[in-house]
C-alpha cells in the first residue's frame, strides 16, 4: 500500500493535485458526505441517466 501511495502521490503532485489518504475513512467538503455516500449518489445519477436514454431510443 505504501508503494502505491508513494507512486500515486508522485503522479498527482506532477499534475498539481493533492489527495490525503486516511485509513479510517474520509469526509469530503460536499456537505460532509462520506466517500461511500458520494459514490452512491453518483451511481444513482448515472443509472437514472442511462435508463432515461434507453426510454428515448
Amino acid at each position: 500500500m505504501n508503494r502505491i501511495t508513494k507512486n500515486l502521490t508522485k503522479v498527482l503532485q506532477d499534475d498539481i493535485v493533492h489527495i490525503t489518504f486516511m485509513s479510517t475513512g474520509a469526509i469530503y467538503p460536499l456537505e460532509g458526505f462520506s466517500f461511500e455516500e458520494l459514490l452512491e449518489l453518483a451511481q444513482t445519477g448515472l443509472y437514472q441517466n442511462r435508463d432515461m436514454q434507453k426510454v428515448e431510443l
